[in-house]
């Protein structure tokens, strides 16, 4: 018989707790988020931002491995939200955090 190797079962990884914007200037925002309390830590991050109202979602940053990293060119006559999504080892993307206020 052939033998065919276990199953390997990891901790789901959950949403980031919050989501925060530290700095911000004419351009640029310092977003900080809490991991989550809970479940297998994410491998990184990928952070979106999206122009309020009805703007496409769009990544600003891919393969954080902090907890922060900076937005950069924003145009200060709009509002954003920006959001992280944590990326399990496997390299699929979960929940993200709730999104930042605009």
């Amino acid at each position: 018989a052939i033998k065919r190797p276990a199953p390997v079962f990891a901790a789901a990884i959950q949403p980031v707790a919050s989501l925060e914007v530290l700095f911000a200037t004419e351009n640029r925002a310092l977003v900080a988020w809490e991991p989550a309390r809970s479940g297998a830590p994410a491998a990184s991050y990928r952070v979106t931002s999206t122009i309020v109202p009805g703007g496409l979602e769009i990544t600003v940053a891919e393969g954080v491995l902090a907890n922060s990293t900076t937005v950069t060119n924003l145009d200060p006559t709009k509002a954003y939200i920006i959001r992280a999504y944590p990326k399990s080892p496997a390299g699929d993307f979960y929940a993200p955090t709730s999104p930042s206020p605009p």
